[in-house]
């Protein structure tokens, strides 16, 4: 059918399978819903995830709503990312447990240099399980993973018209 299957294990740690199905075509008078036409590229999101399966679903997600998408595996990989395209960058989607950088850290490096970039974190965590440190402002957006390709997409969304975009 054109798609696949992506399956991460480990000892101790379980597994997880990521299933991707290509898109059905749509007849006459019917209509896809939750993001911008892909015919007039949407505003440039830059997704920020560690786990490639999860930055690789997200990316189609996002893609397939009409968003154009930069994406990077880890924070110290986005802030350089943004040093070269950071005037493009309308949304930041970051995990907010990560090595090195968390999410949190990196929205608050990349606003303060990009005040009208706008942020969606997720995380796989329990928000109580997060602790202080991390937790966010009720106005972001928050993504418990696993989340469906429409939650990502009205997070973005609602992060968007925080700003009129």
């Amino acid at each position: 059918m054109g798609g696949e299957i992506v399956v991460d294990t480990a000892p101790d740690r379980g597994s997880s399978f990521l299933v991707v199905l290509p898109a059905a075509e749509i007849g006459e008078g019917s209509q896809l819903t939750g993001g911008p036409s892909t015919s007039s590229r949407g505003p440039t999101v830059l997704l920020v995830e560690d786990e490639e399966s999860v930055r690789r679903l997200a990316r189609r997600f996002l893609e397939a709503a009409g968003y154009r998408t930069l994406e990077a595996p880890n924070g110290a990989d986005a802030l350089a990312l943004c040093e070269t395209r950071g005037d493009e960058i309308q949304v930041l989607v970051t995990d907010l447990v990560m090595p090195g950088i968390n999410g949190r850290e990196l929205a608050d490096r990349i606003c303060a240099t990009w005040p009208d970039v706008r942020v969606v974190f997720m995380s796989g965590h329990a928000a109580e399980a997060l602790g202080r440190s991390l937790l966010v402002d009720p106005s972001i957006p928050f993504l418990q993973k696993p989340f469906t390709r429409d939650e990502l997409v009205v997070g973005v969304q609602t992060a968007l018209q925080a700003i009129g975009r």
